[in-house]
């Protein structure tokens, strides 16, 4: 009986996707840092009740998302990053019902933080407006009838909730207002989720086929797709450098270009895949959760030793 208790708590960890919330806390972090760097002050408190909220909602979004593509075989499918088909719910899983009540919970939750924050009058308006779009991008993408993680659009739109508003609500948090240095910040970091995205589309493309799922991959076709992987990772090194030659820091630019030989074979594993090469999707994953999760650790990094 133990030993099924833990594998439940284990089943429940994978469920909340940590990895995913761990990023989500970086990408927030990255915005206060940007204010940081600016010469703002920095509230602490403000700042964790914010990374608090930003987490309950993604918590929110992958527990609605987990309840909405349950199936009984969903361990049978290969496990993408938002799509949930990890095992942790269906057939020998946790019942759906529990990813229905954990979002009850961490929705209501984050009403909570939230009207909490409304009340002291600790937000500008501005940073209510950005997280207000994150969560509502969170709940169109997980929940019929319009579910856009089937639609074939939710895919750059999530990229841009979670790597573009994300650090845009960290920096609104501290200062109330937006600025330039948050975009050429998070335009590479958009592009890399991006990639990210059609990287785990790309093991799930026929599973997603059968099932009439129509993500942006099996809209495109898999090989258009893999291209618009290898262009969204080249877009990555063009905005880096762009942005520092419009003011990001060198130490954020140079931070930046360590990941570029994770970028590099990621690219040399899709050319190989594209030429017939049996895919080794194992590495393949890692590579890309590795690529965008390493970058936007050395862009914190860079912004808090500039």
């Amino acid at each position: 009986m133990g030993s099924l208790t833990w594998r439940r708590i284990g089943l429940f960890i994978r469920l909340c996707l940590p990895l995913q919330i761990a990023g989500g806390v970086l990408l927030t972090g990255i915005g206060a840092a940007v204010a940081r760097y600016l010469a703002h002050p920095v509230r602490l408190g403000l700042f964790l009740l914010g990374e608090l909220l930003v987490a309950l909602i993604q918590l929110t979004g992958h527990y609605l998302l987990a309840y909405h593509n349950a199936s009984p075989d969903a361990e049978q499918g290969p496990a993408g990053l938002l799509s949930m088909r990890t095992g942790a719910l269906g057939r020998d899983g946790l019942p759906p019902r529990v990813a229905q009540l954990a979002a009850i919970f961490s929705g209501g939750l984050a009403a909570i933080v939230a009207t909490g924050m409304l009340i002291q009058g600790m937000v500008p308006p501005l940073a209510w407006l950005l997280v207000g779009l994150v969560w509502l991008i969170y709940f169109l993408y997980s929940v019929p009838p319009i579910a856009l993680e089937r639609t074939g659009y939710g895919e750059v739109l999530l990229s841009v909730a979670v790597a573009g508003l994300l650090p845009a609500f960290g920096y609104a948090l501290q200062t109330g207002e937006a600025h330039r240095q948050v975009l050429m910040s998070t335009a590479p970091l958009i592009a890399l989720h991006l990639a990210m995205l059609m990287t785990f589309e790309l093991e799930a493309f026929f599973l997603d086929s059968q099932r009439g799922k129509r993500t942006l991959l099996v809209r495109l076709g898999w090989r258009t797709g893999m291209r618009l992987h290898d262009l969204a990772l080249g877009m990555a090194g063009v905005f880096f450098i762009l942005g520092f030659l419009n003011g990001m820091p060198l130490r954020v630019a140079a931070g930046a270009m360590i990941a570029l030989p994770l970028g590099v074979t990621q690219m040399w594993q899709m050319v190989r895949i594209r030429g017939g090469a049996p895919p080794r999707w194992r590495v393949l994953l890692l590579t890309s959760e590795a690529l965008f999760g390493l970058t936007t650790y050395l862009v914190l990094v860079g912004y808090l030793q500039s």
